[in-house]
């Protein structure tokens, strides 16, 4: 028989047997399902390839096993929905593709609604292919528990876990999850812990488990230090947070805080050019795994020193640089042969910086590059300055100001229009506007000082000032105890926004608080009832009558003290003039007026109160000349720079009942002694003041005098280094009386020991008072305290001091502690 033409004999026996047993419904035939070789894990999903490929689809069914089942069914209308969003096989050309389908893998597995999910693929006899996909159903996470925790409550330990109920269960985010509890754990001193997620009856109950095991609680009983043979242990101790365990300290292992204090270590050596120093540590556990022995190796490496600077200018024009290397090596305070500094390079870089934008260069770039020889432990610093163009100051613009005025604002603004564009003057009015405590916020936002320069004015460049406003009122109801005046409540009311030419047209206006507001000027109403002293006052103060450089104040009230011969009250009106000499001079003005009455004296009070008993007027015109170089928003807290004040007052000059001189000066001085890593500063602060009455003390009233003690003195009672009197009574020693000049040096040095919000001080005290000029009677005493710093009490830091005295006279009344405010001068 000739074989028919275009057909083999297995394709005749095929079609018999298609003829004799009939054709499927829908007239095709589908092979046995398989799974796309070309998708196969060792083959590559995204390049073309695999025996199906470009053959036309001709299904795409969807399967999903639900949780708890055993076979694949037809999914939910909203589920099928859902997977098939995520399916681009059969769209479009609908021609079979193995980097489509990986893409729909993905896709599908990024839902996390799916334990598994593959696909598979059956021949049609007409050549096409019908593609399956079947997907086996995540469970759902119906609760998160956790058990074995003691340490840790579930509380806090849920904080991090980050599956949500009615979620899918997801493996890699619970294990993280775990991770993360571990490490809560690790930072408390639990080394051992361990954290398993229980799965196993997740899909019946929908529970996921976590299992803690804490362990013991390490403590370090010993920290050592190896290796570091060039600075001492109590150097390189001070640099670590890390504590070992006593009385005041748990002494807790954590390893994260344990990193960062080698990292500490780190820095401190190649800050002292130990620029290769490396730092690690060890922890070593008891057998019963309860307390451990730290080590910290150290590398110190060599020392190294500056060989050189070298500064390079990367725009100069034909005229040469506007500094020179000269004059820029001259500036920055790292010199050759000094050790290599990388603090110091750094404030290197700051000092070029600032010396550019102070001449109007604010786009200079200063880079900075530590070049090493290669033979010898020496560096080069290079700077790379990028001057750029030098600009004007343009228009000067404040905003957000509702209710302050602009000139109050401009009178802190160190920049002027037409003037080189200093943006060191720039960061000193945001700091002088925010010192002045009527904003919130002060800031000069890069992108408008720094921006395209004005079309009208290429060279000039405008200045955007943001301000915003804080609520200026403060009402106070309180008490507060101090060693020298005792118990005193405190009722006050203050506006420091206050302006008396804005008086409200309506009832609204001064209800709604946008009246008598806006001129930056100080309205005080207080009260002060207290067991031993007392004062009720009314102020108004204006840094800046008319918008000049005067300033003024104006005030009165009533005082009351008990002291414990005798009593006083006073009934006072103060007045003065204060003009500002650019940012470090002042001269002030200043008329008081009083009237004292001195009475309740005892029977052994001294013969000088009983010869001023009674009530006096006295008047006093007197002048101030304050010199300050403390860097501005220092003012409680200074780090640096000095203060002096001399003062004269001229009492009786307007009438009253007395007549005489007092002379004052006081001069102190911030020194930063040490600065850390973290900007805190160990300040040291010396001061010493003298004050002289010339007429001597006939002529001066008791209340008019000098005493030191209490706070003015630690170590002494109030008021008790001072001449003493003569008893009324019976003609013996009796309390002290006051002198006519007073004498006091002192150095204290404080240094933070818990962030910005403790420090400790270490004070010596010393001076003496006495009838006439000169040191006899010097007393000094010495001590130690704390410096709380609370913002929400007071801008300057709560003193609590205990002193001894070192030096004194055998009538003097000694006293431990004292506590006050501290106040910089």
């Amino acid at each position: 028989m000739r074989a028919v033409r275009g057909f083999d004999g297995m394709r005749v026996l095929a079609l018999a047997l298609w003829v004799l047993i009939g054709s499927p419904a829908g007239g095709q035939t589908l092979t046995d399902p398989v799974i796309d070789p070309s998708l196969d894990p060792l083959n590559n999903p995204l390049e073309p390839g695999g025996p199906y490929e470009g053959r036309f689809v001709a299904e795409v069914t969807v399967l999903v096993m639900p949780i708890g089942g055993r076979l694949f069914e037809a999914p939910t209308p909203a589920l099928e929905q859902l997977v098939r969003n995520q399916i681009r096989t059969g769209r479009g050309t609908r021609e079979y593709s193995a980097s489509v389908v990986a893409g729909d893998l993905s896709r599908l597995n990024r839902l996390g609604r799916f334990a598994s999910v593959r696909h598979l693929v059956s021949e049609r006899a007409d050549g096409s292919v019908q593609v399956t996909y079947e997907l086996r159903e995540q469970p759902i996470v119906r609760d998160v528990q956790i058990t074995g925790n003691r340490a840790l409550g579930s509380a806090r330990l849920g904080e991090a876990i980050e599956t949500l109920p009615g979620t899918p269960v997801d493996e890699f985010e619970l294990n993280r999850a775990a991770r993360a509890i571990e490490d809560l754990y690790r930072e408390r001193g639990f080394t051992l812990v361990e954290v398993r997620v229980n799965l196993e009856d997740v899909e019946e109950t929908g529970v996921v488990l976590f299992e803690v095991r804490e362990g013991p609680r390490v403590r370090i009983t010993e920290i050592r230090y190896e290796g570091n043979d060039s600075i001492p242990t109590r150097t390189v101790r001070g640099e670590i947070g890390t504590k070992e365990a006593g009385f005041f300290d748990r002494g807790t292992l954590d390893r994260r805080r344990l990193r960062e204090d080698a990292n500490a270590i780190a820095r401190y050596y190649q800050d002292r050019g130990y620029l290769d120093a490396r730092v690690d540590f060890l922890v070593q556990p008891s057998p019963d795994g309860r307390e451990g022995v730290v080590t910290f190796y150290i590398v110190e490496g060599e020392l190294y020193s500056l060989r050189r600077v070298i500064a390079r200018h990367t725009d100069a024009d034909t005229n040469g640089p506007v500094l020179t290397s000269e004059q820029v090596v001259g500036l920055i305070g790292l010199k050759p042969g000094d050790t290599f500094s990388a603090r110091r390079a750094d404030q290197a870089v700051r000092t070029v910086r600032e010396a550019y934008g102070k001449m109007g260069y604010v786009d200079a770039r200063v880079r900075r590059q530590e070049l090493r020889d290669t033979t010898s432990p020496a560096v080069d610093l290079l700077l790379t300055i990028q001057e750029g163009r030098r600009f004007r100051t343009g228009l000067v613009q404040i905003t957000g100001n509702k209710l302050t005025r602009h000139s109050e604002v401009r009178k802190g603004v160190k920049v002027k229009p037409d003037r080189p564009l200093d943006t060191t003057a720039v960061e000193q009015s945001e700091r002088i506007v925010t010192s002045s405590r009527l904003f919130d916020l002060v800031r000069t936002p890069p992108s408008a000082t720094v921006q395209a320069p004005r079309p009208e004015q290429p060279t000039h460049r405008d200045v955007l000032l943001e301000v915003t406003e804080t609520n200026t009122g403060l009402l106070s109801l309180g008490a507060s105890v101090n060693s020298d005046i005792g118990l005193t409540g405190q009722i006050s009311y203050e506006q420091r926004n206050f302006d008396i030419t804005d008086w409200p047209d309506s009832l609204g206006d001064l209800f709604s608080g946008r009246s008598l507001r806006g001129g930056g000027q100080t309205l005080t109403l207080a009260a002060r009832p207290g067991t031993e002293f007392q004062r009720y006052e009314l102020s108004l103060a204006d840094n800046s009558l008319r918008d000049s450089f005067v300033g003024g104040t104006v005030g009165g009230g009533f005082q009351t003290q008990s002291f414990d011969e005798f009593s006083t009250e006073r009934l006072f009106f103060e007045t003065g003039l204060r003009r500002r000499f650019g940012d470090r001079w002042v001269a002030a003005t200043d008329f008081r007026w009083q009237s004292v009455n001195q009475f309740d004296l005892e029977p052994s009070s001294t013969t000088d109160a009983f010869a001023f008993e009674g009530t006096n007027q006295i008047t006093g015109l007197g002048a101030t000349l304050r010199r300050t170089t403390v860097p501005p928003g220092e003012s409680f807290r200074p780090t640096g720079g000095s203060i002096t004040r001399l003062s004269v007052e001229q009492v009786g000059i307007l009438g009253g009942d007395f007549d005489f001189t007092k002379l004052g000066v006081d001069h102190t001085v911030f020194l930063t002694v040490r600065e850390d890593f973290d900007g805190r500063a160990t300040v040291l602060r010396l001061r010493t003041s003298a004050d002289w009455i010339p007429q001597g003390q006939d002529d001066v009233p008791t209340y008019e005098r000098y005493f030191l003690g209490g706070r003015s003195f630690r170590g002494f009672e109030q008021r008790t280094v001072a001449p003493r009197g003569v008893r009324a009574d019976n003609g013996e020693i009796g309390d002290t009386v006051g002198g006519t000049f007073l004498f006091f040096a002192g150095a204290e040095l404080q240094q933070p020991v818990a962030g910005d919000t403790l420090a400790l001080a270490f004070f010596v005290d010393s001076g003496t008072v006495t009838r006439k000029i000169g040191l006899s009677e010097y007393r000094v005493s010495a001590g130690v305290g704390i410096r709380l710093y609370v913002p929400q009490l007071s801008p300057a830091p709560l003193a609590f001091d205990f002193a001894v005295p070192i030096a004194s006279e055998d009538v003097d009344e000694d006293r431990l502690f004292t506590f006050a405010i501290d106040l910089p001068i």
